[in-house]
């Protein structure tokens, strides 16, 4: 059991790098994304001072330069969108990848009393967080054995996701 939760960990820690990256491959994104709108800025401006200005020349090589370096932005900004879509596909089929592998459903009947109680002790620290990752997160009394933890500590924050994945089970299970 100690291995599958050092599984756990490794797996979990490795989702928390991906989302890291998704978040710097974000604020990549709209830093592209201002840049551009910066530069459509500056061709309106210039296409303004072309319409007032008696030199067309110094204006037209300026709104050539800008439309460069726009044309150089978009082909950036569509890259790390390309890597972001990529990077959220592998965190999204993660969870899912792994639970066909390992076919977890059979592991979690055989959890016995005193790991059922590890795990519900370290899902409560945060330590091995009730996610979609975790060996009971298909377990309706154990997620809501550890949402009345929440409420009692009155962490509702925590207790939303916990209460949705509860709705989920007792849906699937009605079905």
């Amino acid at each position: 059991m100690a291995w599958i939760l050092a599984c756990w960990v490794q797996i979990v820690n490795e989702m928390i790098e991906i989302a890291a990256i998704l978040k710097k491959l974000n604020k990549e994104v709209n830093e592209l994304r201002n840049s551009i709108i910066d530069n459509f800025q500056q061709i309106e401006d210039n296409n303004t001072a072309l319409s007032i200005d008696f030199e067309p020349h110094e204006g037209a090589k300026n709104l050539d330069e800008c439309m460069q370096v726009n044309r150089q932005l978009l082909e950036n900004n569509q890259n790390a969108l390309e890597r972001q879509k990529a990077l959220i596909m592998i965190y999204n089929n993660l969870a899912d990848d792994l639970r066909q592998m390992y076919d977890l459903k059979d592991e979690v009947a055989q959890v016995k009393a005193s790991d059922r109680e590890e795990l519900y002790d370290l899902a409560i620290i945060e330590e091995v967080p009730l996610n979609a990752v975790h060996p009971l997160y298909d377990d309706i009394e154990f997620v809501h054995r550890v949402m009345e933890y929440f409420e009692r500590k009155e962490d509702y924050e925590k207790c939303v996701p916990l209460r949705d994945r509860l709705f989920q089970l007792i849906e699937i299970e009605m079905k």
